[in-house]
């Protein structure tokens, strides 16, 4: 019974522990691995995956294969639809690696939406 007064078991819709966050009646903790948010039960889906599947202004229910939700600004912990865009994992990686790809492809940021790559036009 003591136990219950202070960790809050049976209140499902209050977090238990600093640091973690409710969405859509789920917990979501702060994986040490990866930074991410990942629900404490079920499937361990990450929160910004979730959030953007409920939130993004295109009304895309599921993340399609090969595309992934990119943290605008970086923050593995900022979670709102403004701070997440959904890009293929080739746009992903020219945003995080851009090595010998930056001068071809330009990826156009579309917060809350499905950002795009644009192959850059090439002037001789």
């Amino acid at each position: 019974m003591i136990g219950d007064i202070f960790n809050n078991n049976r209140r499902r819709d209050v977090c238990t522990r600093e640091g973690q966050q409710m969405y859509k009646g789920k917990k979501y903790a702060r994986e040490e691995a990866t930074g991410y948010f990942v629900c404490t039960s079920g499937s361990r889906r990450r929160l910004h995956d979730v959030l953007w599947e409920y939130e993004n202004i295109d009304g895309i229910k599921e993340i399609p294969e090969g595309c992934v939700v990119h943290h605008i600004d970086y923050d593995k912990t900022h979670n709102e639809i403004s701070n997440l865009t959904l890009i293929t994992v080739f746009g992903h990686n020219l945003i995080h690696n851009p090595g010998k790809n930056s001068d071809k492809y330009t990826v156009k940021i579309i917060p809350g939406g499905v950002s795009k790559v644009i192959s850059n036009p090439t002037f001789d």
